[in-house]
């Protein structure tokens, strides 16, 4: 049996509201925070979406919704919560910007959207029931609120959304992701919308978030394959290296720095694309950071030097100058004075999923903002 999978174009007017309600609903659950294909594969597979959408035929949805009834009726066999991915997961959706994969039950209906512009939108919801076809939805609030939500339904919903480049927390949410870690919240629009939880989590330095719609009457069967669902999402391996969605740099493993190290990156050394401006990766206890590898006496000077690393006083400085700052890049004794602010302009890095090191420049003097305090304290504050 074919099962359909419906592409949705959705428009910035539309997905707003949503947006800003998504936004205030899950902002008191924030957490505290490999498909058999490579990153190459991914960014090949996003460009080729971005340029043509495809929909695949109503009828075999229509096919989909007769097994989806039938599967909802006997139920699903699923495993207990040791072990919640159950072999009745037989179908597999693999996101064609981000490469993350999940698995859901035979029959059940993926919806793939993706948005491009002022908001970036791109997931999939996946459900027990087949949508309705009558008049193919195309907007954000038709797809969060759908005509049809038949009482044994159920719904499960992975997407990204964003505005504006967000810096990551110094390490990705642990994943599989549990029920224990969503929370109740109200409906993402009014309407006749089932039981619903949600959480945000973050999967190699972008924010995602996660939803599940429980319809009153469904069994327990259909909510064990839910949750199952949300079990099973993986993301993609990535590779040293490279540039992760024209945002990170990729760097080793984190287990290959160890706490306390300082690792210079040449510009020489990096992928292009991101700027040519070399830098310091050091592994603080409480998380991984970088410091600028060049530093300009003033703002907008064209009068730089190659920042050095003094390996014994663990301190920066540039050569032929008494300039120096500390290990965080703070100016010590008054370096610097011309700049404007003297340092070394910390920024954020965090571990991905697989245990990849990335780091991107575009995220400036944020160490501080993430980490709530000293990168080097043994105790989180």
């Amino acid at each position: 049996m074919t099962i359909a999978v419906l592409v949705i174009d959705m428009t910035d007017t539309d997905i707003t509201d949503i947006e800003q309600r998504l936004r205030d609903a899950m902002s008191a659950s924030v957490a505290g925070a490999r498909p058999s294909f490579g990153t190459d594969d991914v960014r090949r597979r996003g460009r080729r979406h971005r340029k043509r959408a495809t929909a695949v035929s109503a009828a075999a949805a229509v096919a989909a919704a007769f097994a989806a009834l039938a599967a909802v009726a006997v139920g699903l066999p699923v495993h207990g919560p040791s072990a919640p991915v159950s072999a009745a997961l037989t179908r597999r959706f693999t996101d064609p910007d981000f490469g993350w994969q999940i698995r859901y039950p035979r029959g059940w209906v993926p919806v793939y959207f993706h948005q491009q512009g002022v908001l970036t939108a791109d997931g999939v919801r996946v459900t027990s029931f087949a949508p309705s076809l009558s008049k193919p939805s195309r907007t954000a609030s038709s797809m969060n609120r759908p005509q049809v939500f038949p009482a044994h339904g159920v719904a499960v919903q992975v997407w990204f959304a964003e505005r504006a480049p967000k810096p990551p927390p110094p390490r990705d949410s642990g994943l599989p992701l549990r029920e224990a870690s969503f929370t109740r919240i109200p409906a993402y629009a009014v309407g006749g919308e089932p039981r619903t939880w949600d959480r945000v989590f973050y999967a190699d330095g972008f924010e995602f978030n996660a939803a599940v719609w429980l319809g009153r009457d469904a069994g327990p069967s259909a909510e064990r394959a839910a949750w199952a669902i949300v079990y099973s999402l993986r993301f993609p391996a990535l590779r040293k290296g490279t540039i992760w969605h024209d945002r990170f740099y990729v760097l080793g493993l984190a287990r290959r720095y160890p706490v306390g190290s300082v690792t210079a990156f040449p510009a020489s050394s990096l992928p292009r694309g991101l700027g040519r401006s070399g830098f310091y990766l050091i592994h603080a206890p409480r998380a991984f950071y970088a410091v600028a590898g060049t530093f300009a006496r003033s703002v907008g000077s064209k009068s730089t030097c190659a920042v050095a690393f003094d390996a014994k006083a663990r301190q920066f400085f540039c050569p032929g100058t008494t300039l120096r700052w500390d290990i965080t890049g703070r100016p010590l004794d008054g370096s610097a004075p011309g700049n404007a602010d003297g340092g070394l302009s910390a920024r954020t890095a965090t571990v991905a999923q697989d245990g990849h090191v990335l780091y991107s420049p575009i995220f400036d003097a944020l160490v501080n903002l993430r980490l709530i305090g000293n990168p080097w304290s043994a105790s989180v504050p």
